[in-house]
C-alpha cells in the first residue's frame, strides 16, 4: 500500500515500484504539484490539506490506495473540522461584533486589572472565532487583547502554548505586559535567538516553556524546528505587527504561512494592516485561514481588486474576521501642545537665507529627468531643515544620504564650515533650557524628577544635545544603536529604554522617531516630549506622538508636546503640512473599517516620492520671499 507521511516539514509519497512507474508516466506530481523525485519517493514542500487531497484524488484515479501517517491525518482532521465549523462560527462572530460589550471574565488575569470596555468585543470575537484579526489603532492595547484571548482559550483546554512572531522591538512589551495583566513575570517564556549552536540547544530543551517569541528573520531560518515544536503541543500563534508579512513572496511570509497549519488557534495584530495598498492584506488573512481560501489565490485576489472597488471587496470578504478599535474610541485626554518660536541668530539667518535663495534660483532650472527633480527637491528640503536647526549639520551627509551642501558651490561655504566655532544655535539652547526646567519638576505619579524625551531628526543633533545635557546621564537611541541583545547583549536599544524607564538618575531620552517607530510605550514614565525639529514624514510624527499618549495613562497626568520652530523658516511650513497629514491619518484611524494608510515608513525615507512635490510646493511662497 502507498503511504503519505510528513517528515522534516515535507510531504512524502512512498509507493512500490510499479505504482511509482505509473505515476512517473503521468508526470502529474512533478509538473502540476511541484514534487521532486528522490529515493523512490515524491517529495512535496506544500503540506496543506489541498495538496494532500490532490494526491489522494490522483492516486484514487490510478486505483492506488493511500494511507496517511499520524501527522498528515492530524492536519486533514483539523482542517476538515475548520471547514465544517467555519460558517456557523462566522455567523456567531458577526453577531458578537454587533453586540454591546457587556462584561467578560479573563482567567489568569489579576483581579485588580480589567479590560477597557472597548477591548471586550474584540476579545469575545477572537475567543469565539479562534482565528481572528485585531486591526485596532496603535496604542489601543492589542497585546492585552491577544493575551486575554489566549488565557480564555487556554482555560478551555484548546491551547497550552503561545508562539509570538513579531519584530524584536515587540518582545519586551509582550514580556512586561504579561506581568501587568497577571501580576507574575512570564518565567515560562523564551526568545528563539542566538547562534545556531545556541538555538539547537534551545530546541532540545523546550518542554518547560509556555511562551515563545521569534522574529521575522529567525522564523524562516528555523521553520523546520518550529514546525516540529508546534506539532508537539497545542499552540496559538500570534503574528504581531502583521503588516510585516504583506509580501507573499517574502521568505518570512512563506514560513509563517507554512507554520500556520500546525497551530490550533491563530491571530494577527496590526494597527496598519494595509500600509501601501489592499494587496497587503492577502497574506495576513491567508495565515488565519490557510484552507478556506477566503481571498482565493494571490493572483486571483489581485485580479478581483482590479475588477471591483477594492475597499468594498476587501470589507465584504473579511468583515466577519476582524475587529478594529478606532482612535476616537480610546477616549484619551487631550494633550497640551506648545509651539515655541525661536529666532535665528544673525549668522544662522545669513546662512539660511543664502541657502533659501540658492534653492529658489536652482529650482527654476528646467530638468527633463523627473527623478532628478525629486532627488534635488528632497535634498533641498533637508538643507533648509538643517540650516534652520543647526547649520553645522550641513557640513556632512546625514542618515538621509543627501549630498553635502559644499557640492552646491555657495559663496558662504566657508562660513558654514566654520559655523560651530562661532555659536551654539538658539534652538539647541532652547532645548537645553526647556529640558532642564521639565526635569526640575516632580512627576505627579512617581514623585521622582520628571522625565522628558527629545526628538531630533538628525543623528548629529542627538549627539550634540546629549553633550549639552551630559550631567543628566542622557539615553540616546538612533539607527546605529543595536536593536536588542541578539545584536549586542551588552548595549542595545531595548536595554537603554528600560534604563530610561526605571533609573531615576536617567531622566532624558534623546532619539529620532524612526528608531522608536513601533512597539515602544513610554506613557507611564514620561509625559513631556520636546521636538527640536521635524521632517515632512507624517508617519514618524504620528508614531512619536503616541509613544507617550496611550491607554493606561494615569488619569492625573497631562501629556505635553513642546514643538520648537525657528523663526521665518521651513519649520512653519512643515508644521502646517504635518497638521494636514495628521488630520488625514486621524480620519482614517477613526474609521471602523480598515483602509489604506501610508503610516509605516522606512528609516531611510525622508518622504514618499508621491508627496515630495506637494511638500515642496508648500514651501514655494517661503522660497520666493525676498
Amino acid at each position: 500500500m502507498s503511504s503519505i507521511r510528513i517528515e522534516n516539514n515535507k510531504l512524502i509519497l512512498q509507493a512500490d515500484t510499479e505504482v511509482l512507474r505509473t505515476i512517473e508516466n503521468k508526470n502529474f506530481f512533478c509538473n502540476e504539484l511541484g514534487a521532486t523525485f528522490e529515493n523512490n519517493s515524491y517529495l512535496f514542500n506544500d503540506t496543506s490539506i489541498q495538496n494532500i487531497e490532490a494526491i489522494e484524488s490522483f492516486c484514487k484515479y490510478l486505483g492506488v490506495q493511500v494511507k496517511l501517517d499520524s501527522k498528515a491525518s492530524q492536519i486533514k482532521q483539523i482542517e476538515e473540522g475548520e471547514r465544517q465549523n467555519f460558517k456557523n462560527i462566522i455567523l456567531e462572530a458577526t453577531e458578537i461584533k454587533n453586540q454591546t460589550p457587556g462584561s467578560i471574565q479573563v482567567p489568569y488575569m489579576n483581579v485588580e486589572k480589567q479590560l477597557m470596555q472597548y477591548q471586550i468585543i474584540p476579545v469575545k470575537h477572537a475567543s469565539k472565532l479562534g482565528f481572528a484579526a485585531n486591526f485596532s489603532v496603535p496604542g489601543s492595547g492589542k497585546t492585552w487583547m491577544a493575551y486575554a484571548t489566549y488565557f480564555i482559550q487556554k482555560s478551555r483546554g484548546e491551547v497550552d502554548r503561545l508562539l509570538i512572531i513579531g519584530p524584536n522591538s515587540s518582545f519586551k512589551p509582550w514580556e512586561t505586559e504579561y506581568y501587568e495583566m497577571t501580576g507574575k513575570y512570564p518565567s515560562p517564556s523564551i526568545r528563539i535567538s542566538g547562534s545556531i549552536k545556541e538555538r539547537r540547544t534551545l530546541f532540545n530543551s523546550l518542554g518547560e516553556w509556555e511562551i515563545f517569541l521569534v522574529n521575522y528573520h529567525m522564523v524562516w531560518r528555523e521553520e523546520e524546528a518550529i514546525a516540529e515544536l508546534l506539532q508537539k503541543h497545542k499552540f496559538m500563534i500570534v503574528v504581531d505587527e502583521s503588516h510585516h508579512i504583506k509580501n507573499p513572496n517574502g521568505r518570512a511570509t512563506r514560513a509563517v504561512l507554512n507554520l500556520s497549519r500546525y497551530a490550533k488557534k491563530r491571530m494577527v495584530l496590526s494597527g496598519t494592516p494595509v500600509p501601501n495598498n489592499f494587496e497587503d492584506i492577502w497574506s495576513q488573512i491567508t495565515f488565519l485561514y490557510p484552507n478556506m481560501e477566503i481571498l482565493g489565490t494571490y493572483p486571483d485576489f489581485q485580479y478581483n481588486l482590479q475588477r471591483h472597488n477594492p475597499h468594498e471587496y476587501v470589507r465584504e470578504s473579511i468583515s466577519p474576521l476582524y475587529t478594529r478599535i478606532s482612535k476616537s474610541m480610546l477616549d484619551l485626554p487631550e494633550p497640551e501642545v506648545f509651539r515655541m518660536d525661536v529666532p535665528m541668530s544673525d549668522i544662522q539667518k545669513r546662512i539660511y537665507d543664502a541657502i533659501r535663495g540658492h534653492i529658489r534660483e536652482s529650482d527654476k532650472i528646467q530638468r527633463e529627468d523627473e527623478l532628478a527633480v525629486l532627488e534635488w527637491r528632497k535634498f533641498a528640503m533637508i538643507y533648509l531643515l538643517e540650516s534652520s536647526t543647526d547649520p553645522s549639520l550641513l557640513t556632512k551627509s546625514s542618515q538621509y544620504r543627501e549630498k553635502t551642501i559644499m557640492h552646491e558651490g555657495l559663496p558662504i561655504q566657508n562660513l558654514i564650515d566654520e559655523y560651530s566655532k562661532y555659536e551654539i544655535p538658539n534652538k539647541l539652547k532652547a532645548v537645553q533650557k526647556l529640558a532642564e526646567s521639565i526635569m526640575a519638576k516632580e512627576d505627579p505619579v512617581t514623585r521622582n524628577p520628571s522625565k522628558v524625551i527629545i526628538w531630533c531628526s538628525f543623528v548629529a543633533s542627538i549627539d550634540k544635545v546629549a553633550n549639552m545635557l551630559e550631567k543628566y546621564n542622557p539615553i540616546c537611541i538612533h539607527g546605529a544603536i543595536p536593536k536588542d541583545e541578539e545584536e549586542d547583549p551588552e548595549d542595545n536599544r531595548e536595554d537603554r529604554i528600560e534604563t530610561f524607564k526605571n533609573d531615576p538618575q536617567c531622566n532624558v531620552l534623546i532619539a529620532n522617531p524612526a528608531s522608536l517607530a513601533e512597539s515602544v510605550s513610554l506613557h507611564k514614565w514620561c509625559h513631556d516630549a520636546i521636538y527640536l525639529d521635524r521632517t515632512f514624514n507624517g508617519g514618524h510624527y504620528m508614531q512619536s506622538l503616541e509613544r507617550i499618549h496611550r491607554i493606561g495613562m494615569d488619569p492625573h497626568v497631562t501629556t505635553r508636546y513642546h514643538i520648537l520652530l525657528s523663526g521665518d523658516s521651513i519649520d512653519q511650513r512643515i508644521n502646517d503640512r504635518l497638521e494636514i497629514k495628521k488630520q488625514r491619518m486621524l480620519d482614517i484611524l477613526n474609521e471602523s473599517d480598515i483602509d489604506e494608510i501610508n503610516y509605516d515608513l522606512d528609516f531611510n525615507e525622508f518622504n514618499r516620492e508621491n508627496e515630495i512635490n506637494d511638500d515642496f510646493a508648500s514651501i514655494q511662497d517661503h522660497l520666493n520671499k525676498p
